[in-house]
């Protein structure tokens, strides 16, 4: 694996952690 490859998981990662929170958010405001 190379590092572009790691930097790209590492972002899919966090974008689709940041929907499921904002999903939770806007689910239990």
């Amino acid at each position: 694996m190379d590092d572009d490859m790691v930097k790209k998981i590492i972002i899919a990662e966090a974008i689709v952690s940041l929907i499921i929170i904002a999903f939770y958010i806007t689910t239990f405001m």
